[in-house]
């Protein structure tokens, strides 16, 4: 998970020109009312119908879950609107609202999707999650269902910034926010291969890396996610794994001399490989340090 902004370590008072935070001073750090840690921001308005908004920018995601948390202390309409939304730089890609009725809504398209009613002065964990084949998002709030997948407010590359909006209407609006952060992406990387898997309901928890270094194989992949799992390390290998509704937990390493297998997977995601020529990793093992296998025909 990586941290947008948990407001710990700021200042209290305003969050305008803090950690890279800019737009209005009616957003503060506070030290008396957060979610987790010691500190949230607080957005409190005048008793007016105009938007004030403060927005930070962050590295670009496009296949990734973003969780925040938000309270609003008053729902009647008189209390005005307040919003969190996610952009691609100057392009609103997603945003959920606190209606001045009670509810908290998801917009995707230019349709309203109401994901659940809210009480007030109650913390609520709320999730977005964006995938980047077609920019289509989700929304949940406190771990419930999810929203269907919906297409996106307008067509975007990347989301790289989020702003908080607000406005009140004949009374003050208060709204807190707290705790801002995105999946962090995980790597593959492989030396010299040309890979072909199919994956299938897969589902890896604790695993961080893969590393392949020379081997004959193939990807397609779709909707797999890889959750902080640990290595599997091979050497020299035809791989041949089908895999169907798998769960791996707390798994450490697998390391692999020489064998045959075949990978037939389904439902993969793999987020962010960007390597060019220049920039993928090579093979650094050599015949002293690349592992062997040590089974023997007593013991394997």
């Amino acid at each position: 998970m990586a941290i947008i902004e948990n407001f710990d370590s700021l200042d209290d008072g305003d969050l305008n020109g803090q950690n890279s935070w800019s737009g209005s001073t009616n957003f503060d750090v506070q030290s008396t009312i957060y979610k987790a840690g010691s500190k949230a921001c607080k957005y409190t308005s005048p008793a007016t119908t105009t938007y004030y908004s403060i927005a930070k920018t962050f590295t670009e995601q496009d296949e990734t879950t973003f969780t925040f948390y938000a309270r609003k202390e008053l729902n009647s309409v008189a209390s005005g609107l307040s919003q969190i939304r996610f952009h691609d730089d100057t392009t609103q890609a997603f945003r959920v609202q606190f209606n001045d009725g009670g509810g908290l809504v998801f917009y995707a398209t230019s349709t309203a999707t109401m994901v659940a009613s809210y009480t007030v002065a109650t913390w609520y964990k709320i999730d977005i999650e964006i995938r980047s084949s077609d920019s289509y998002g989700r929304c949940r709030v406190d771990d419930g269902t999810w929203t269907s997948w919906l297409a996106p407010q307008a067509a975007y590359t990347a989301i790289d910034k989020v702003d908080f909006i607000c406005r009140g209407s004949s009374v003050s609006n208060v709204t807190y926010f707290d705790e801002i952060s995105y999946t962090s992406d995980i790597t593959l990387v492989v030396a010299t291969m040309a890979l072909v898997l199919n994956y299938g309901n897969v589902t890896l928890t604790k695993a961080t890396k893969l590393i392949v270094d020379t081997m004959a194989m193939t990807f397609t992949f779709a909707d797999v996610m890889f959750n902080n799992a640990m290595t599997l390390i091979v050497d020299t290998m035809a791989l041949s794994l089908n895999f169907a509704d798998v769960v791996l937990k707390k798994a450490s390493k697998l390391i692999v001399g020489t064998m045959a297998l075949v990978l037939d997977f389904k439902d993969v995601i793999l987020k962010k490989i960007g390597w060019t020529n220049e920039t993928k990793p090579t093979s650094s093992w050599t015949e002293d340090t690349k592992p062997t296998s040590s089974w023997t025909n007593e013991d394997k």
